[in-house]
């Protein structure tokens, strides 16, 4: 199975997240912000990537930008609960935009998650 790279700032819902994959049979990777994951993604290009939106340090726009540039064939999983702003539907929208394939809500449903990720890898 291909690995994962998970790019969140909530470090709660990353282990959750992490935890769900691994049991799924995935390889992930963690990263707390948009640098640190661009960094990783540098060294270990990787086929699927889940990425916040609303992060300290680069947002996930920037983020999915970098990555993209880095391997145009990666597949995107943005998520996001729209932070203080409430609007996490218009940033999920403008996520696709920026080259995101798969958008999803927060709170994100774990096994909603793996089946994506496995769909990602399948195809």
């Amino acid at each position: 199975m291909p690995y994962v790279l998970l790019i969140e700032d909530d470090l709660d819902l990353l282990e959750l997240m992490k935890n769900a994959l691994e049991n799924a049979g995935f390889t992930v990777i963690t990263a707390a912000n948009g640098d640190e994951g661009i960094r990783i993604f540098s060294a270990h290009p990787c086929r699927i990537v889940v990425t916040d939106l609303l992060m300290p340090v680069k947002e996930g726009y920037e983020t999915i930008l970098a990555i993209k540039q880095l391997l145009p064939t990666v597949r995107i999983i943005a998520i996001s609960g729209g932070g203080s702003t409430g609007r996490g539907e218009d940033l999920l929208r403008h996520a696709k935009a920026f080259g995101a394939h798969v958008t999803m809500s927060k709170p994100i449903i774990v096994k909603d998650l793996v089946s994506i990720v496995r769909q990602l890898a399948a195809g």
